[in-house]
């Protein structure tokens, strides 16, 4: 379901047998047993935070690497159904999720966290923009630009919305020649590895794209 390893000296695996933790990518050692739909661990440094999502329950939260885990504080999170988990990549205390909404889309949505993900804050800010709570994925880049990507049940479209860290305004991406939609439907979004302000979004029905906020998209 997802891979995480921000980290040089171990990675870890979510999917629905559980979390799997390797510091080899050979040897794998399982540490959680439940279904993670999202993983997500901390900027190389004094962090030693990995986050995972599980159905039904929230985020449960390790702090020794991935090798025991404890239930995050979940109360403020309308939906436990998590589908994607981002660290800032220079700041272990910044993280953002999205959480998949309930049938009527008044659930879910996306939080942020100012304390390694022990409690979380919604930030409505996107359906403000014209978006939706139905967002599938999210991402930083390497100067704390966030990035969500919606993927609507009703038609299958949607865009990637972005903000800086600390505002509150979330802008949509746009065309910046031609005409018609930067994106239909965002799937999946990635932060470049090699290329830290270049983000990667997987779209429903236009392929795969990059750019970011400030030179566009390809």
């Amino acid at each position: 379901t997802s891979i995480a390893g921000n980290n040089p000296t171990y990675f870890v695996v979510g999917a629905a047998e559980g979390l799997f933790r390797t510091s080899d990518g050979t040897t794998f050692t399982q540490t959680l047993f439940e279904p993670v739909s999202a993983v997500a661990v901390a900027p190389p440094g004094t962090s030693q935070v990995v986050l995972a999502g599980i159905k039904g329950l929230g985020i449960v939260r390790s702090t020794d690497a991935g090798v025991s885990f404890a239930p995050a504080n979940n109360s403020t999170l309308t939906s436990t159904d998590i589908a994607s988990i981002a660290f800032d990549p220079s700041d272990a205390t910044k993280v953002y999720l999205a959480a998949t909404p309930d049938g009527t889309g008044v659930k879910g949505g996306f939080y942020q966290s100012i304390d390694g993900g022990q409690t979380w804050t919604a930030d409505t800010g996107i359906v403000t923009a014209g978006g939706s709570n139905y967002i599938s994925s999210v991402t930083v880049d390497g100067a704390g630009m966030i990035y969500a990507g919606v993927l609507q049940p009703s038609d299958g479209g949607g865009t990637v919305y972005s903000r800086p860290s600390g505002g509150t305004t979330w802008t949509p991406a746009t065309v910046t020649t031609g005409t018609g939609p930067v994106f239909f439907g965002v799937v999946s979004l990635h932060r470049d590895a090699n290329s830290s302000g270049t983000i990667w979004v997987g779209t429903r029905s236009l392929g795969v794209q990059n750019g970011n906020v400030s030179s566009g998209w390809n």
